[in-house]
C-alpha cells in the first residue's frame, strides 16, 4: 500500500465533533526565557479547519505564581497573537493541557486554517498570567512580548503508512 498525503481522522456523534484531516506537523523548537520562566514552542499540528499549537512552561525554582505552595489548582492564560505573511490575524485561544507545580503543557487552537500559500507565521505571547481555578483570583503577570517566528514551509505531511481492518 502506498502511503497517503494527510490523514482522515473521523468525527464523535457523541460530542459533535466533526472530521477533519490532518494535514502535517510544522515543527517550531524554539524557546524564550524571561523571570525564572521558560517559554517553548514545541510545533503546530495543522489541520483542514484550524492548527494546534503546542507550548510549554517550564518553571524555575522561586518562580512566583499564585499559591504554588498552598496546593491550589492553578493555570497558566497567555494573550497570543498570530499573524501570516499574507496579513491573516489568527485567533488563538486555550484548547487544553496539561500539568502543575514547576512544568505545564498548552494547547493552543489556531483559526482560521493556515492556508497552503502562507510561508511565514509570527507567534506573539504577550504575557502569561495564572488563574486559581478553585475560586478565579487572578494571579502574578509575566509580561513579554517573546515572538517567535515560524517557518511554514517545514511541514512535515500526514500520511497514513497502513491500516488493519
Amino acid at each position: 500500500m502506498e502511503a497517503q498525503s494527510g490523514i482522515d481522522l473521523p468525527g464523535n456523534e457523541t460530542d459533535r465533533t466533526p472530521g477533519r484531516r490532518l494535514l502535517g506537523v510544522i515543527p517550531i523548537a524554539q524557546a524564550a526565557a524571561a523571570d525564572r520562566l521558560h517559554i517553548i514552542l514545541a510545533a503546530i499540528e495543522r489541520f483542514d479547519r484550524y492548527a494546534i499549537l503546542t507550548v510549554h512552561l517550564s518553571l524555575a525554582t522561586g518562580y512566583p505564581h499564585l499559591r504554588r505552595e498552598a496546593g491550589r489548582s492553578i493555570w497558566p492564560m497567555s494573550g497570543i497573537s498570530a499573524v501570516d505573511d499574507l496579513g491573516t490575524k489568527y485567533t488563538v485561544a486555550s484548547h487544553g493541557g496539561i500539568g502543575g507545580g514547576a512544568t505545564y503543557r498548552l494547547e493552543c487552537e489556531i483559526k482560521p486554517a493556515i492556508p497552503d500559500r502562507a510561508r511565514r507565521l509570527s507567534i506573539t505571547i504577550e504575557r502569561i498570567a495564572w488563574e486559581d481555578l478553585d475560586d478565579g483570583l487572578a494571579g502574578d503577570v509575566t509580561t513579554g512580548p517573546w515572538t517567535f517566528e515560524v517557518d511554514l514551509t517545514k511541514q512535515l505531511d500526514a500520511r497514513l503508512v497502513s491500516t488493519h481492518e
